[in-house]
């Protein structure tokens, strides 16, 4: 899991999906299944000029595991209502993640996407 979570350090988001994100996986946030969610997920980071995603902290039990991770960058261009190109944000996130056969097949999140704003 840390490595899926690293792996938005390089630019191809989506083969990291291939790789660690199950085909059915089930996002558990309201109007997202896994393709809405891996577009929404590569809206985010193309916001950014450059960035960051750092894991803070990482627990597992059974096939759950529970990721606390902040992502950090200069944005690329104007971002309503967080602010212009080259202006620093980071947020942080808690993921829990349901792990079967090395790919994830359920994935809650609690974001901190208030902090963006400050």
């Amino acid at each position: 899991m840390r490595s899926f979570y690293e792996s938005y350090n390089y630019p191809d988001i989506e083969a990291a999906w291939r790789h660690y994100v199950h085909p059915d996986a089930v996002m558990h946030a309201p109007g997202y299944d896994r393709a809405s969610r891996l577009a929404y997920e590569k809206e985010i980071v193309g916001t950014f000029d450059s960035f960051v995603l750092t894991v803070l902290d990482q627990v597992a039990e059974g096939e759950k595991v529970a990721t606390r991770w902040n992502l950090g960058g200069q944005l690329a261009g104007d971002t309503p209502g967080v602010g212009g190109p080259g202006r620093y944000v980071s947020m942080t996130t808690t993921t829990v993640d349901r792990v079967h056969r090395g790919k994830i097949t359920e994935r809650w999140a609690d974001a901190e996407f208030a902090a963006l704003l400050g």
